[in-house]
C-alpha cells in the first residue's frame, strides 16, 4: 500500500519498531506492545491480555503471531539489524548491572530484564536472546564476560587467584593481592573459577547462615588490636549484624570449625588469623573494634625475650602443636626459672 512505501529515516530500534507496528491493525499493535512491555508498562501474559478482550490465550497468541508476520514482511524496509548492533553495548551494561559479567545462573533473569523494544527486535530478526548474548560477550567457564571487563585480563587474574584453590576457604580476598582491578578480580572469581565473594572473602559457594556468621566474626577479630573475649566480641557482632541472634555458643561452633581463621588463645578468648575481608562497619557509628580489657598481664621487665623464645621453641619441638592456654598453664615447666607465665603470649605473638 502507499503508506508502506513512505518509509521515514530511522535512528533507533524504537523508531524502527514504531514504524513497523504502524503497519498493523490498532488492536494487533496494542497486543504486541502489551506482550513485549513496550512503553512504561511491563510485559503481560497471554492469559491476562485474553481476559481483557474476553478471548482465550490461544486467540491472543494467534493475533500476536499474525502481527509479527506482518512486521517481518515490512522489515526489509528498515535497518533493524543495524540498530540492534548499535543498541547492544548499552543493553549489555544494563543487564549486567554495569559489572561486565553474567553467570549462568543469572543469565535468564538478566535477559528477561532486556528492554522490551530490543526483545521484540530480536524476535523479528529471529535471534534467540542467548545467541545475541554470545555476540556481545565472551563465553567463559560459568558465564559471560564483556565490557568494561577485558576477558584476557580476567583470565590472567584467574591464574593468579587460582592459588587460593590450594588453600582452605573462606579466605580474605586481600590475601590474593593482584594488579588487575576489582572488576576483573570479581569476574575471575565468579565466572572463571566458579567461586563466590562475600564480605570481602572468597568462598566455595553461596554462604549460608553459619558461613556468613564466621565471616562477620573474622572481620571483627582480624581488624581488632589483639585477641578478644566472647564477652566483648558478641556485642560487637550484634552491632555488625543486628538481625543475627548469634550467641557465644553459636560463635564458638563456627570458629571451632574454621581453624585457619580463628585460634582460641584462652577459654572463650579468640584471635583472628590472617587479613580482614571487608572492614567492619558497625551499626553504632561511635563503636570501635577493640579487644576490651587486656588478656595478658604486663610482661616481666626482667625477662630475656630470646631466652623465653628459645625455651618455647624447644618445648614446641618436643611436645608438638599446643594451644596457647596449655603453654600458659605449663609455663613453669617450659620457661627458664624465674620467668613469668605472662611472657608466653607476647613472646609467641
Amino acid at each position: 500500500d502507499a503508506a508502506a512505501d513512505d518509509v521515514p529515516q530511522f535512528e533507533t530500534v524504537a523508531a524502527c519498531l514504531d514504524w513497523l507496528l504502524g503497519q498493523c491493525e490498532p488492536r494487533d499493535r496494542l497486543i504486541v506492545e502489551r506482550r513485549f512491555g513496550l512503553g512504561p508498562a511491563e510485559s503481560e501474559t497471554l492469559e491476562d491480555i485474553g481476559a481483557d478482550y474476553g478471548v482465550t490465550r490461544e486467540r491472543i497468541r494467534q493475533i500476536e503471531k499474525r502481527a509479527l508476520t506482518r512486521m517481518r514482511v515490512r522489515m526489509r524496509r528498515v535497518p533493524l539489524a543495524e540498530h540492534i548492533i548499535a543498541a547492544s553495548p548499552t543493553a549489555w551494561l544494563q543487564i549486567s548491572d554495569g559489572r561486565g559479567w553474567i553467570s549462568d545462573r543469572q543469565a535468564d533473569p538478566a535477559l528477561r530484564r532486556l528492554d522490551g523494544a530490543l526483545q521484540l527486535a530480536l524476535e523479528l530478526v529471529g535471534t534467540p536472546a542467548r545467541t545475541w548474548l554470545s555476540t556481545i560477550a565472551t563465553r567463559a567457564e560459568t558465564g559471560w564476560i564483556g565490557a568494561p571487563v577485558d576477558p584476557e585480563r580476567t583470565q590472567a587474574a584467574a591464574i593468579e587467584l587460582g592459588a587460593l584453590l590450594k588453600l582452605p576457604l573462606p579466605r580474605s580476598l586481600a590475601e590474593a593481592g593482584g594488579q588487575h582491578g576489582p572488576l576483573h578480580v570479581e569476574a575471575a572469581l565468579r565466572i572463571v573459577l566458579g567461586l563466590e565473594l562475600d564480605q570481602g572473602y572468597v568462598v566455595q559457594s553461596k554462604p549460608g547462615l553459619r558461613m556468613r556468621r564466621a565471616l562477620g566474626l573474622h572481620r571483627l577479630l582480624a581488624s581488632a588490636s589483639g585477641p578478644m573475649s566472647a564477652e566483648h566480641l558478641i556485642p560487637l557482632y550484634h552491632r555488625l549484624s543486628p538481625s543475627d541472634p548469634c550467641s557465644a555458643r553459636d560463635a564458638d561452633i563456627v570458629m571451632q570449625a574454621a581453624p585457619h581463621l580463628f585460634v582460641e588463645t584462652f577459654d572463650q578468648v579468640w584471635f583472628g588469623i590472617g587479613v580482614c575481608g571487608a572492614p567492619p562497619v558497625l551499626e553504632d557509628p561511635d563503636a570501635t573494634v577493640h579487644n576490651g580489657s587486656p588478656i595478658y598481664g604486663e610482661p616481666d621487665p626482667d625477662d630475656d625475650d630470646e631466652t623465653c623464645a628459645s625455651a618455647l621453641i624447644a618445648a614446641l619441638e618436643r611436645r608438638g602443636p599446643e594451644r596457647l592456654l596449655t603453654l600458659y598453664q605449663n609455663a613453669q615447666e617450659i620457661l627458664p626459672p624465674g620467668r613469668s607465665p605472662n611472657s608466653v603470649g607476647p613472646t609467641l605473638l
